[in-house]
């Protein structure tokens, strides 16, 4: 029996993993790195001691030899329960279009922002299960500061579970402000012209991040500069922005206070500051962190 399962839910697709290996125990390879022999030899070769356990082969999309080869090697029944656990695939591919038709298939994504309640009672579900005790709030901020990743949430629920009582300054300690709420507060910082934060969140965002970080927080503030311009040009009508521009409305937290003082003649200081600092970014060897500073004090 052959099984794909991808995408980008790690979480979802380990557990659809167990659901089909049940207690048979399992076998992991690495198909990135196997060879068409070592695979014809899981498929069909002799199992040590005449076990018949499920083999999962991860990454073999990755495998730019193997990958295109396998409806030809896969066309030869076996009475293997292999399972490739991919990533995201390319549906295009012959070779996906093939499993499609002759493998059992199951995709599992990412839950998004609009997603949010649905986790959050998944979350409150897994604290339970490990008797942990999460207010609402708790899980709120658990959520806001991990993401959607529900391996990354399950794991934490885990360390949780060793903890022993949890309170709200234990879980500000072991969650860092995630960098897209840096960034969020940085650009406030800079609207309220406060020298000192916006000094010191750059300070912490280069501790945390590399050259690339860099010009990651440069597009999240460049996003925050034009949400806070259709704000200003809505006069301050956040559905309006939120429906027009398909903003999600945690981006605009934060900046409708901003929008009463704000005419267009600093809108435009603020966007030509920027746009000066990305493209000194992009042709100079000045660190790009002090070109941030420069655009936002």
């Amino acid at each position: 029996m052959i099984y794909l399962i991808y995408g980008d839910n790690d979480y979802l697709k380990d557990q659809e993993v167990e659901k089909i290996t049940s207690k048979a125990g399992l076998e992991r390879r690495d198909g990135e790195t196997i060879d068409e022999a070592g695979l014809r030899d899981i498929l069909f070769g002799l199992s040590l001691f005449g076990s018949n356990q499920p083999v999962r082969l991860s990454g073999i999309s990755q495998n730019d030899v193997l990958w295109p080869k396998l409806p030809e090697i896969l066309v030869a029944e076996t009475d293997k329960t292999v399972i490739f656990v991919e990533p995201k695939l390319d549906k295009r591919t012959k070779t996906y279009k093939w499993l499609q038709k002759n493998a059992t298939t199951s995709e599992f994504t990412q839950l998004t922002i609009y997603q949010r309640p649905q986790l959050i009672n998944w979350l409150s579900q897994q604290a339970k299960g490990r008797g942990v005790k999460l207010t609402t709030s708790q899980q709120g901020f658990i959520v806001d500061r991990l993401g959607f990743d529900q391996m990354r949430l399950a794991n934490f629920v885990e360390q949780l579970s060793l903890a022993g009582e949890v309170n709200d300054q234990l879980l500000e300690l072991m969650l860092p402000l995630a960098k897209s709420e840096n960034v969020f507060e940085l650009f406030e910082a800079s609207l309220d012209r406060d020298i000192a934060k916006v000094q010191s969140t750059i300070h912490y965002l280069e501790q945390t991040s590399d050259r690339d970080g860099a010009f990651m927080t440069m597009g999240l503030l460049a996003s925050q500069a034009v949400n806070l311009s259709a704000l200003v040009l809505s006069r301050g009508d956040n559905d309006r922005v939120t429906g027009d521009f398909g903003v999600k409305p945690f981006a605009l937290r934060g900046l409708g206070k901003h929008v009463r003082q704000m005419d267009r003649s600093r809108l435009r200081q603020i966007i030509d500051s920027l746009h000066k600092a990305d493209t000194q970014m992009r042709s100079t060897s000045v660190s790009p962190w002090l070109l941030i500073e420069s655009a936002l004090v």
